[in-house]
């Protein structure tokens, strides 16, 4: 009889450590698709989380011409949405002759667009813009430029725009029509 309970005894121990292995690969197991369900929350959550953009360019007025500086763009698959432009000399402190144009079209050539593809206009220099929610919107393919008019040559002109930055794919795959 000592010997049948022996290994009853036996086969218990060795069904408990087999419950006892069951159970921690499946919770191995839980854990890993709980982590991996997560994650896959996570990167959507960033996906689709708009992010501050801020760009600032400076160049010098030229002896003939306008001053054109291409401040911005959006990068595949993403679109602007332009919350303010601050236009000037090198500081609010410097005065700057002139006055300035917002343009949004579909490619930077170094000319004035015209005014069809004008957002903004400052009469004088410096200035500061802000604008609402989808006020400016650049859509893949637009340019943000500001054109200085009758600036003094040889004068450093700078620009500063802060814009959010949204995904394409986020909003369902749709651009920002901002005409209907």
């Amino acid at each position: 009889m000592t010997e049948l309970n022996a290994n009853v005894g036996i086969g218990n121990a060795d069904a408990a450590l087999n419950v006892f292995a069951n159970l921690g690969v499946e919770m191995t197991n839980t854990t890993r698709k709980l982590n991996d369900t997560n994650e896959r929350l996570w990167r959507k959550l960033q996906f689709g989380t708009p992010i501050t953009k801020r760009e600032a360019k400076a160049a010098v007025y030229p002896l003939t011409g306008n001053l054109v500086i291409s401040v911005g763009r959006p990068e595949l698959g993403q679109f602007l949405d332009v919350e303010s432009v601050v236009v000037g000399g090198t500081d609010f402190n410097v005065t700057a002759a002139g006055s300035a144009g917002l343009y949004v079209f579909g490619t930077s050539n170094g000319t004035s667009p015209g005014l069809t593809n004008g957002v903004d206009y400052a009469s004088s220099l410096p200035n500061a813009g802000f604008y609402g929610f989808r006020d400016i919107v650049l859509n893949e393919g637009d340019h943000l430029v500001v054109v200085i008019f009758n600036g003094t040559p040889g004068q450093t002109y700078c620009v500063n725009v802060v814009s959010t930055v949204y995904n394409v794919a986020a909003g369902l795959g749709d651009a920002v029509n901002t005409l209907a």
